[in-house]
């Protein structure tokens, strides 16, 4: 087998540097000619050595076919020296990287914290005032943050309990059907709460512990798996749908919106396109999703006769109360 290695090519013109380093193997007893480029595109051709003894260069009137493989690494890049970064640029990564530290080991609430790199970062000119506060003018952010105040309505006043509530009522005369009616719940509740966690946490996550306690299911034993497992898997996993069906059921929504425009895409009727976008799968994913995990995880109690009176009860409590308000 011939062997051939063009070794490396290199033309240093500053401030690009071309660099090409290639190693050929030609797969065939007969030696022939290879023509290359280098990286300036200019023309190259290398001759091997003279064929062995007893080569044929045509076989059955075919001609030998040749591999030719780069070795590994080969590689031909076209790179320009970085220019040092500007002392702004260090700053405002120090002031970014400072910003995500202080959200994850959360030393202030969010808001404190986001309020306090902002004002550092105008403070020590890395920013000006107008660049800081450049997004309060997006109405994007805007709609995410009153669907937020609308979420924090719904868990403060109980009406988001009150609407989940009906639905147990309804549909709860099973494990299977109170599944489904906490799932169709937060699917109704989710255009007015972005926050799969604020739905989780302030409605559905108190709802699903009673309904469980309720049966003497447990976190904590083996009694999880008589009802509350699998309503708490069923919750968490049907989430994501819910939070697909409406563009403003989550703050994600409506940030890829906002970055598909920015990209030129031209969405008519913004609302109604996404939930017609979104509606098949979305109905598809809320209802395989608890018969799948009603086969997965099977709860060893399966009737729930006395659920839809305690919530008839629950319900008659909260009009009480609200009438002595």
């Amino acid at each position: 087998m011939c062997y051939l290695r063009l070794l490396e090519y290199s033309c240093i013109n500053w401030p690009m540097h071309h660099t090409l380093s290639l190693q050929f193997y030609i797969a065939d007893r007969c030696c022939r000619r290879v023509a290359c480029k280098a990286a300036d595109n200019t023309p190259t051709e290398v001759i091997t050595s003279e064929p062995s003894a007893g080569c044929n260069a045509s076989q059955n009137g075919k001609d030998p076919s040749i591999a030719v493989q780069p070795s590994a690494p080969a590689t031909a890049s076209v790179t320009q020296e970085p220019a040092a970064p500007a002392p702004v640029a260090w700053s405002l990564l120090s002031i970014f990287v400072s910003t995500i530290l202080g959200l994850v080991l959360d030393p202030l609430p969010v808001g404190a914290w986001a309020f306090l790199a902002v004002t550092v970062a105008v403070a020590t000119k890395t920013l000006t005032f107008a660049q800081a506060l450049a997004a309060t003018t997006n109405e994007i952010i805007w709609l995410i943050v009153v669907s937020f105040f609308f979420a924090k309505g719904f868990e403060k006043t109980g009406l988001g309990e009150r609407i989940a509530t009906l639905f147990v009522r309804a549909l709860g005369r099973s494990t299977l059907g109170l599944s489904f009616g906490l799932n169709v719940a937060e699917a109704l509740m989710a255009p007015a709460m972005p926050s799969t966690s604020a739905r989780a946490g302030g409605i559905f996550v108190p709802i699903i512990k009673s309904l469980a306690a309720s049966v003497g299911s447990e976190p904590g034993d083996d009694t999880r798996k008589r009802m509350g497992s699998y309503l708490m898997q069923s919750q968490f996993q049907t989430g994501i749908h819910s939070t697909s069906y409406f563009l403003t059921a989550s703050a994600q929504n409506l940030l890829c919106l906002k970055l598909a425009g920015e990209l030129g895409a031209v969405v008519p009727n913004q609302f109604v396109t996404w939930a017609l976008g979104a509606v098949v799968p979305a109905t598809v994913g809320m209802i395989a999703t608890p018969l799948l995990l009603y086969k997965m995880m099977p709860p060893t109690i399966k009737d729930t006769p006395e659920a839809p009176a305690a919530a008839a009860e629950r319900l008659k409590l909260d009009l009480f109360l609200f009438d002595l308000v």
